[in-house]
This record gives structure tokens, C-alpha cells and sequence, in this order.
């Protein structure tokens, strides 16, 4: 199996101080294959530069490009079916789960 990561589940495992460290930190570590998106690697750096410092941002940009995750590159059609997908939903409220799913 493959695990999606975003952009708060790297950034709890790097920062330390998150609340969701520990279990971040665990999840990752599964061994299973990771992979993000180009827009994910973006918004977790400016996250990691904005609050913990661009050293560390540049180090986990560094190790998102040495393999630590496959980076999806996010292309028109991608974004085509993400709107369609949102517009033929429009009768279901996207609603964010209160608590993530225990692992």
C-alpha cells in the first residue's frame, strides 16, 4: 500500500512541538511507500520556513527531492477532475472528521 502525506502530517513529524508528533512520527516510519504532491511539497515548506526556520524547511525540501516521498506533479487534468468532482458533489457538504483514524 501507499501512503498519501500532507502537508500536516509532515510537518507534525518534523516540528517537535506539534501535538501530533508522536503519532506522525509513527505513522511515517511504516515502512509503506509515501507520496505527496508538488503542491504539498510547497505549502510544507513555506509552513516549516514561517515557523520553525528556512533551515529546516530547506532540509526537508532536500530530502522530499533525495526520495523521501514520490512527488506528484499536479497537472491541468488533475485539477479538471478535482473541480468536477467537487461540482457534482454540490449535494454533499465536505465535512472534516473531528479526530483522525487511529492506525
Amino acid at each position: 500500500m501507499t501512503l498519501y502525506v500532507d502537508s500536516s502530517a509532515w510537518y507534525a513529524a518534523i516540528d517537535r512541538d506539534d501535538v501530533d508528533h508522536e503519532r506522525a512520527v509513527a505513522v511515517l516510519d511504516t515502512g509503506e511507500p509515501k507520496v505527496s504532491s508538488d503542491h504539498v511539497l510547497l505549502e510544507t515548506w513555506r509552513l516549516l520556513a514561517y515557523r520553525v526556520g528556512r533551515t529546516i524547511a530547506d532540509r526537508y525540501w532536500a530530502a522530499m527531492l533525495e526520495g523521501a516521498a514520490h512527488v506528484e506533479i499536479v497537472g491541468r487534468g488533475d485539477l479538471d477532475v478535482a473541480f468536477d468532482v467537487r461540482h457534482r458533489s454540490d449535494d454533499k457538504p465536505f465535512r472534516w472528521p473531528t479526530a483522525p483514524p487511529s492506525p
